[in-house]
This record gives C-alpha cells, structure tokens and sequence, in this order.
C-alpha cells in the first residue's frame, strides 16, 4: 500500500523522525468478506473523520491524496496556494487563476507543447515576496463524469521559484471563437487571485500579502476563450518581448 500512497503524497514531502503529528490518515482495505458474494467497504479517515467510504479502492487513493494536498494548502504556515496552473516562461512565471473545470489544464498542456516549463497543476504556491514555486504534481486530465486521469507531463519542470510576470483568467467558453484577453488593473488581478486562495479565511495576512505582491508587479489579463492551442499560441505572441 506504501507504494501505491508514495506518489500522492504533497510535492516535498519526506521522512518525519521526530515523535508527534499534526494529522493522521488511516486507510482501511476491505476486500472479499467472509461471507460468501460479500465485499467490505475501503475506508479513509484523516484523524477521526472520514473522508471516504467505497467498494472501489481507487476511490479511495484519489480521495486521499485530495484531502492531504488540501490540509497542506490550507495550514502551511509559509506559503500561499491559490487554485491555478503555472508555467515559466523565460525566467517569469505566468499564472492561470481558475477551479477545477475551468479549463486551467488544457491551456497549460497547450504551453507546455509550445515550450513553456511545467511549474504546477492544481496550485500555484507563493511565497511572501511573492514568487511563485515549483509544485509539480502529475496533470489531472478532467472528463466530465469520469474519474481524473493523473499523467506526467513530457516537458521541462522548473527547479527554482520565479517572478509572476502574468496572471491569466482564461476560462473555456465554446461559443469564444477568437481569444481578445482585456488588461485588468491590479485590483482586479487581486480579486482573481483571491477568489482562488485556499487559506484566506484562516489566513488572511500572510495571503493578502503574498497577493498584494504578485498583483502590484504582474501584468495581468482576462478573457473568454475556445481553443487552447490557439489562446496559448495568441498568448506567447504578445509576450515576444520578454
């Protein structure tokens, strides 16, 4: 089971030799039962709490590896995770602010194809001057009811943290045939950034800082798109300056 645990574990993560923890998990393998055609429920709990309970083992893991990533973003007392996909490009971090089925990972693929380094999916993590870190958890592919799939990307994975040179809101839009991204001011980039941090409500200091500092510095754009490739290409286009 530790192995199968090993690769959901938070970016970073290593051996804890000291006595004590801050959080639990337990999983509990069910299986066949004794009883003839019976099969026990797989059961998560993150302390007492339970976070899961499924015939499907998968579940489970996926759950579990949701639910730690989630603590993590919620109580690291150093940095700032705010929802959204980083890629570096040309020693800046560009941001893609957005929740799940937004369209975030699609773009990021996209860049990625184009040449851009992988930073992160899911989370982009600041620190209080406001750069951005590597946190480089395997892409989730999403499909409408279905279950994620977690692929490697074949790219470039940055190894040190950047400046925000821009942040993006480029959410998918069918009916958005030609990406025209407006300028946001930084008040506005400020709003997209917060309504996307995880700690804010149990942290609001050390995020409003970090915040304030990407959103003062970073250009910042939004705009309904379509095709990914084509915002993605449309997007370097106008960075050929930097």
């Amino acid at each position: 089971m530790l192995e199968r645990i090993a690769p959901l574990l938070p970016v970073g993560t290593r051996a804890y030799e000291k006595p004590g923890v801050r959080r639990l998990y337990s999983i509990w393998v069910g299986g066949e039962s004794r009883r003839r055609g019976v099969r026990n429920y797989n059961i998560g709990y993150a302390d007492a709490a339970r976070f899961a309970r499924t015939r499907d083992l998968e579940e489970v893991y996926e759950e579990f590896e949701t639910n730690i990533n989630r603590y993590v973003a919620e109580f690291s007392p150093r940095l700032v995770f705010v929802h959204a996909d980083v890629v570096g490009w040309r020693g800046r971090a560009i941001v893609l602010p957005g929740k799940s089925f937004s369209g975030k990972t699609t773009m990021v693929r996209a860049l990625l194809e184009a040449g851009a380094t992988y930073f992160s999916d899911e989370h982009a993590v600041f620190d209080q001057r406001g750069r951005v870190r590597p946190y480089p958890r395997r892409l989730a592919v999403r499909v409408k009811g279905a279950r994620p799939e977690r692929i490697v990307p074949e790219a470039a994975v940055g190894e040190a943290p950047l400046p925000v040179g821009l942040v993006v809101t480029a959410p998918y839009a069918e009916e958005a045939h030609v990406w025209r991204p407006r300028a946001q001011a930084p008040g506005e980039t400020m709003m997209s950034l917060l309504a996307n941090a995880i700690a804010i409500r149990n942290r609001p200091a050390p995020v409003m800082r970090a915040l304030q500092e990407v959103a003062s510095r970073a250009a910042s754009w939004r705009g309904r798109r379509a095709d990914a490739e084509t915002a993605a290409r449309v997007l370097l286009e106008r960075l050929a300056d930097w």
